[in-house]
Order: structure tokens, then C-alpha cells, then sequence
């Protein structure tokens, strides 16, 4: 319980105390914020797969988002067994017509029953 009064006593006394800023602190900061907006200015267009490659983080990104992305076409296309196949529902056409299987013993069979 010491702790927190000592540090709620510090708290209170940084907000009554009211210091402004040092001049030659805040020209620093204003020249050094300067330089970097020129920094930024200066920087030449990119290109698309660098803008694609910033946008994704860098290659650490890049890389786990094409292991995604082929984990996902795995899964996919070897689907577990509780699930139907996508690939056969895609690819599956019925080309086939059924004929029926009638004999002369299976027609008079049938008439005499």
C-alpha cells in the first residue's frame, strides 16, 4: 500500500506541477518532424508488387499468406471423408443412360406372376 500512495502522491504532484515546454526542445522536435516529411516526400513511386508487399507486411506476411492459401486448396481438393468430394460434384457428369435389362425369361416371368 506504500507503493501506490508514494506513486499516487507523484501523480498528483506531476499534475499540479504545470512546466512548459523548453524553446529549444520544441524547434527540435518541430526540425526533426521536418525531415521526416521530407524523408517521406522525397520517397519515388513504387511499383505494384512492391505496394502488394508493403501491404501484406513484408515477405513474412507474403509467405504465410501463400502457405494459406495452399493449405486451403489442399484441404479443398483432398477433403475428409465426412464431406463430400468438391472435385466429384464439379467434375462429375452423367453421360450415361440406363437401359433396362428385359429378357424374354424376365417378360414372361413377369406376365405369369
Amino acid at each position: 500500500m506504500d507503493e501506490n500512495s508514494d506513486l499516487n502522491h507523484l501523480f498528483l504532484r506531476a499534475r499540479q506541477e504545470n512546466e512548459p515546454l523548453p524553446d529549444a526542445l520544441a524547434l527540435r522536435i518541430l526540425a526533426d518532424a521536418e525531415t521526416v516529411r521530407l524523408q517521406r516526400l522525397q520517397k519515388s513511386p513504387q511499383g505494384f508488387w512492391a505496394q502488394a508487399l508493403d501491404s501484406f507486411f513484408g515477405w513474412q506476411g507474403m509467405g504465410g499468406l501463400a502457405a494459406a492459401g495452399i493449405a486451403g486448396i489442399w484441404i479443398g481438393l483432398t477433403a475428409p471423408a465426412f464431406l463430400p468430394d468438391p472435385a466429384t460434384l464439379l467434375y462429375s457428369q452423367s453421360s450415361g443412360f440406363e437401359v433396362a435389362d428385359m429378357d424374354l425369361n424376365t417378360i414372361f416371368l413377369e406376365e405369369g406372376e
